[in-house]
């Protein structure tokens, strides 16, 4: 029986875009490239016969000219402590596959009717419900969610984007937590902070902190995330 491989790349969708490793340093790879913006991110792939396997994470950090400057990190989303992974180094002709979890996404909104006009707009996208990551957020005692709960709550659910609905729609890689495109939305009931739920919609409602968790930073719904995106 064929040894198994742990991360068998199940990841291509309609989103991702290929390109192939063409110089290597420590911590960052040059690749041709056309049409990334700064910020995206995606993995490390190579092809073991039968198989492709992840062995990076990769986020686009300098475009100049055809050429495009990634920094290389540990993949450690779809972690499975039970079966072996492959511990190898990128090299000169692996593949890295961008946006390969962008067709999985998050949605912090003020309101549920600018949270479902988000969700209804992206037709063949997976949304993990913010329900889970007010879940996610109750769990760890703190209601006002951090750069690093969104990391750690996106790999844990391979999501790849996560989209801010400010004063406009914010569309966020979550890996690198960059802006990697802005739309313009028309939010329900924005004129009315009344209408805000903190810390974003979800059907659990607003978030309380005890008395033994981090304090809740969160006065105004917009300012706290614009300033966690700066």
């Amino acid at each position: 029986m064929k040894k198994l491989i742990i991360f068998i790349f199940l990841l291509i969708n309609v989103y991702a875009n290929e390109f192939e490793i063409k110089s290597i340093n420590t911590n960052s790879a040059v690749i041709e490239c056309d049409n990334l913006s700064i910020g995206q991110s995606g993995v490390v792939v190579r092809n073991l016969g039968e198989f492709n396997s992840i062995i990076k994470n990769a986020t686009l950090t300098k475009i100049e000219a055809n050429e495009c400057i990634v920094n290389l990190s540990e993949f450690n989303s779809l972690t499975q402590i039970a079966l072996p992974s492959l511990k190898e180094s990128p090299k000169v002709g692996d593949k890295v596959i961008f946006n390969s979890f962008y067709n999985k996404g998050l949605v912090i909104s003020p309101n549920a009717k600018t949270y479902y006009k988000v969700v209804d707009k992206y037709i063949g996208k997976t949304w993990i419900h913010s329900d889970i990551f007010a879940t996610y957020l109750e769990g760890i005692k703190n209601p006002s969610p951090t750069k690093e709960n969104f990391n750690e709550f996106c790999n844990a659910y391979s999501i790849g984007l996560v989209y801010f609905i400010l004063d406009k729609e914010y569309i966020v890689d979550c890996n690198s937590f960059k802006v990697i495109d802005t739309k313009e939305i028309n939010i329900e009931n924005s004129k009315n902070s009344k209408d805000e739920i903190k810390p974003f919609y979800s059907r659990l409602g607003e978030l309380e902190a005890s008395f033994f968790s981090f304090k809740n930073e969160m006065k105004d719904y917009k300012e706290y995330y614009k300033n966690l995106l700066k």
